[in-house]
């Protein structure tokens, strides 16, 4: 097309070797950085089969974007969020991006959900709620790990119940039946949560 280009221009131009010359070079360069990033990607996609950071049906977290990757293209991936949004990603945003990945290729993935109480609660008591609530929900994945860890903060509690539900496609699902009845077990046992308040004109929120 180049060529048929250049053709033309110097039948109606009368083009000299140097215009000519420099005529293509300059196209060249230009269609070189057109097409930069697109080999890039296509690049990075070639390489991305051999490492395999992400591969279809893995939920992955790129840039402000998480969701399940649905397709694998020569040029980037499709993730499906949460939101059922579909989020086209080049794979040349691998090259100097970190992407994090929930399951690696394995059907279960890791769900973490947090709970925020006053530091009157009882730590201990609040463990076997949330314990409970794992072991009895119908979604966790009783063969692997159920952890509580707990950190302490100015305005209370932070309690992290880390679990695994049978698919991770039901990851929202799960962590919605532990909120749910986890909270329902608080309510019973009077916990307090924690209360905003002002500091230095500001409201801290945990």
């Amino acid at each position: 097309m180049t060529v048929t280009v250049i053709m033309l221009m110097n039948l109606f131009l009368n083009l000299s070797r140097e215009n000519v010359l420099a005529v293509t070079g300059t196209v060249a360069v230009a269609l070189g950085f057109a097409f930069k990033d697109y080999a890039s990607s296509i690049i990075a996609g070639i390489v991305g089969l051999f490492e395999s950071p992400y591969r279809v049906g893995d939920r992955v977290a790129i840039a402000d974007h998480y969701g399940e990757v649905i397709s694998y293209g020569l040029r980037g991936i499709r993730l499906k969020t949460p939101g059922d949004n579909i989020v086209t990603v080049p794979h040349s945003y691998m090259w100097t991006n970190a992407v994090s990945n929930a399951n690696m290729g394995e059907l279960e993935a890791q769900v973490v959900t947090e709970f925020y109480l006053a530091h009157e609660a009882n730590p201990e008591e609040v463990e076997n709620v949330l314990y409970r609530v794992a072991y009895t929900s119908k979604y966790t994945h009783l063969k692997l790990p159920i952890l509580v860890v707990m950190s302490e903060h100015s305005w209370g509690s932070l309690f992290k119940l880390r679990s695994y539900p049978l698919d991770a496609r039901d990851e929202f699902a799960y962590a919605t039946d532990l909120t749910v009845r986890a909270k329902k077990e608080f309510a019973k046992r009077d916990m307090p949560y924690p209360k905003r308040f002002d500091l230095v004109g500001k409201d801290s929120k945990p």
